[in-house]
């Protein structure tokens, strides 16, 4: 359990932040285990995956070893001439791949990462740099590149950039110098030097900086180079116009589709550039199986993360014992305590990992986890026994349906309809009184079968809403105007034709308002409140989005809102796509 990082966790009340609740919803779980020192040099295959790294970078001039220079020297040097430089060590890591895998599966990889954390300038001082700006394609933006793949006509595929962050020049502005350890030595430095440094060429991981370079050198590659188009709207999403491709990235997983002949030339023309790995249909893909197939009318992608969310309880079971599965996440009422919630619970010192081992599964293929998860994570500083309760529901509601997984059908013809689902939850955070939104925005063509989601988000809402309509409208606001509207904008700029976009809400009063544009009941509501109504009222008068009302029982984000009884539940899961997997493939 030690070796699964965990959020922050301070003392008090007030010590998890909203800001931090939604940036939790982003974080990416483990999938590799590292290992430790011991075993590292405990371990020949271990040491001779860090002497095949090494090569591997020395042949790419990842550091310049023809300035070598004795660690010492070097800093006395720069003192007496007032030269700045940044100096760290280089630190040798070995890690499983795939641990969540079967042993046959799994791979033991070196790594070799610049102590970034470490860094020094000449004078002993914690070195400073740059503000680093970029940020990897959102889960929907994946999903929007994977449903125009599976049109009639197009393809979808992916692959790795191959040691990525090593094909771009390090830009630091003031000079780096790595150390090199020991271990990867050549036979000659023993004899020379006690610890040596060279100048670091190329953006070796573990540099603040390097994720910025890397990104910075694929951009000017895709839109200097290949004159493709940056989608300013969504990070790391760009539009070739010439091949009608569509190419989102990762870090160093890039996936494209479009047109079969597009796509191929894409591959074609930016491997001119960077190297990458092979080229293959989307199988798995950021630890997410896609299961792509034919059924008739059209393509049906499962989508599910099986092997993952078994590691998930399995890490639970590893130290607190075997879990009874449970066919829904949420614990009664009835058996949370006032009691419970002011006595520490057992878990407060594993809940984080737990819990963020589970944000990646939710945030790819498992939205019915959502809510639960999010609930939870606000929790964490002030974690109860009660949180126990919940978290052991919650994971032997995912020890039960493990293989579950996200279905998507895209029928051959026709465009679709954007259907922004918005709910919310009045007081929903019996602690902050805070009210919960839920969104939940799909592709539905029309034939009553067919949907393709997109994007979906559960979060507790910024400031304590007075009335469940405004609670509502908190959550519609967010809805439209950071998912709804630029997924239609690209859609459409995509597929070259006008997307019909609705904002679906079973509010009668909230629907009212947004129409009306103020209410004079709600005319306590902040200035900023106001101005989201005013802009919504705006949307819908000027037919860039339409407004539907829809019954409960059909408000697909209310899944995503609030703690729900069997029935209901059940009934939602199957209505946002979640499901078992095929049983034969087609």
């Amino acid at each position: 359990m030690t070796q699964v990082p965990k959020m922050p966790t301070v003392k008090g009340v007030m010590a998890h932040e909203e800001q931090g609740l939604w940036l939790a919803q982003e974080v990416l779980a483990l999938v590799h285990r590292p290992l430790t020192r011991d075993e590292i040099a405990q371990s020949p295959r271990a040491k001779e995956a860090l002497l095949s790294e090494a090569s591997q970078m020395r042949s790419l001039g990842v550091w310049d070893e023809s300035r070598a220079i004795e660690v010492d020297e070097l800093m006395n040097r720069c003192r007496l001439s007032g030269e700045s430089i940044h100096i760290s060590e280089i630190m040798p890591i070995c890690h499983v791949k795939n641990s969540e895998l079967p042993p046959e599966q799994q791979k033991l990889k070196g790594r070799l990462v610049f102590r970034g954390d470490a860094c020094r300038n000449e004078k002993g001082i914690k070195a400073i740099y740059r503000e680093i700006k970029s940020l990897p394609a959102t889960v929907h933006s994946i999903n929007i590149v994977l449903y125009y793949g599976l049109r009639e006509g197009n393809k979808v595929e992916i692959s790795d950039a191959t040691k990525a962050y090593l094909q771009a020049p390090l830009k630091s502005e003031v000079p780096t110098w790595a150390i090199i350890p020991k271990i990867i030595w050549h036979n000659h430095w023993f004899k020379k030097y006690k610890r040596v440094a060279c100048p670091l060429v190329r953006a070796l991981y573990g540099h603040q900086t390097s994720g910025d370079d890397w990104f910075d050198y694929f951009d000017s590659t895709l839109v200097d180079k290949m004159k493709g188009c940056r989608i300013e709207e969504f990070p790391s999403l760009w539009w070739f116009e010439e091949w009608e491709v569509l190419v989102a990235a990762y870090v160093d997983d890039v996936i494209a589709s479009g047109p079969i002949a597009g796509v191929d030339s894409f591959w074609k023309e930016v491997c001119k550039h960077i190297t990458f790995d092979e080229i293959t249909s989307p199988g798995r893909y950021l630890g997410r199986d896609h299961l792509i197939f034919e059924l008739g009318k059209g393509k049906t992608v499962f989508m599910a993360m099986t092997d993952y969310a078994k590691s998930a309880y399995e890490m639970y079971e590893h130290e607190f014992g075997v879990l009874k599965p449970h066919e829904t996440p949420f614990v009664s009422d009835s058996m949370l305590t006032t009691e419970g919630f002011e006595s520490q619970g057992h878990l407060a010192g594993s809940a984080a990992s737990l819990l963020m081992k589970l944000l990646w599964l939710a945030r790819l293929s498992r939205p019915d986890l959502s809510f639960s998860i999010v609930s939870l994570a606000g929790s964490i500083s002030k974690w109860s026994r009660n949180h126990d309760l919940q978290l052991k529901r919650l994971l032997g509601y995912v020890k039960h349906t493990y293989k579950m997984g996200l279905w998507g059908v895209v029928p051959h013809s026709g465009v679709p309809k954007l259907n922004v689902y918005c709910d919310a939850d009045l007081a929903g955070d019996h602690l902050t009184c805070k009210s919960h939104s839920g969104i939940y925005v799909v592709l539905d063509f029309g034939d009553g079968e067919s949907s393709f989601p997109l994007s979906w988000s559960s979060k507790r809402q910024t400031a304590v809403a007075r009335s469940t309509t405004e609670a509502e409208l908190a959550s519609a606001n967010e809805g439209v105007f950071q998912d709804g509207i630029p997924i239609k904008i690209l859609l459409e700029r995509v597929l070259g034709s006008e997307v019909r976009t609705a904002l679906c809400e079973d509010n009668t009063a909230c629907i009212s308002v947004i129409q009306a544009g103020y209410s004079p009941k709600l005319r306590s509501m902040s200035r900023t409140h106001r101005i989201s109504v005013a802009a919504l009222s705006e949307a819908i008068t000027t037919q860039v989005i339409d407004i539907e009302h829809v019954e409960s029982k059909l408000q697909l984000a209310d899944i995503l809102t609030k703690a729900l009884n069997r029935i209901i539940f059940l009934q939602l899961r199957n209505m946002i796509g979640v499901g078992n997997p095929p049983e034969t493939q087609t």
